[in-house]
């Protein structure tokens, strides 16, 4: 069984994800993944590195409580796929990288480190589809489906039997995100471009 992981996140709600799910259903690629597909509850966006230790919950709860950045809504405009040394990823990504969601990262990383936890590494905005795709996928674009995050979560991701098919991801706690300025919807735009 995998050892249990800890980080900080962000999940789409059920609307979001179902439109996401049913691009992938009009496309075809939800049949070519079969059992490939990281199950859709699991769908979310990293805002940390991982943490293994229990001892890390307490700090990384602090952290979070210290996170003082407004929401911020991303557009998932593509499927696009990438492959490692022997495994393909497929994704959902975001238009651009809006300024928001730059903000957000540095926010949750000066907080981490003023927990005396590690900063993460770079995150781009996307939802990972599969981990395990059947072979390569060349950039398929969607009608942008818009994603306002809202709260950040706290949780443990751990296996639920002896395979990663059965993964989990179970919230420990969550924060609210300030409101989301008006103004900031034109971060949509920033960066506009299929990047």
């Amino acid at each position: 069984m995998a050892r249990s992981r800890f980080l900080v996140m962000a999940k789409p709600p059920l609307v979001v994800r179902k439109s996401l799910e049913n691009w992938l259903e009009t496309m075809g690629l939800k049949a070519r993944l079969q059992g490939a597909m990281f199950d859709p509850a699991n769908w979310h966006q990293s805002l940390s590195d991982r943490f293994f230790q229990r001892s890390c919950i307490e700090p990384l709860k602090r952290a979070c409580a210290r996170v003082r950045a407004p929401a911020c809504t991303l557009a998932m405009n593509r499927v696009r796929g990438s492959a490692g040394p022997e495994v393909f990823h497929w994704a959902f990504h975001a238009r651009g990288k809006p300024s928001c969601f730059t903000g957000l990262l540095t926010e949750v990383n000066r907080a981490l480190i003023a927990e005396g936890l590690p900063a993460s590494g770079g995150h781009a905005p996307h939802i990972t589809i599969s981990y395990q795709a059947p072979g390569a996928l060349r950039t398929h674009p969607i009608r942008p489906i818009l994603w306002t995050i809202d709260e950040i979560l706290l949780v443990e991701g751990h296996s639920l039997g002896d395979h990663d098919e059965h993964y989990r991801y179970e919230v420990i706690d969550h924060w609210p995100l300030l409101p989301l300025a008006p103004a900031r919807q034109l971060d949509l735009f920033d960066g506009a471009g299929p990047g």
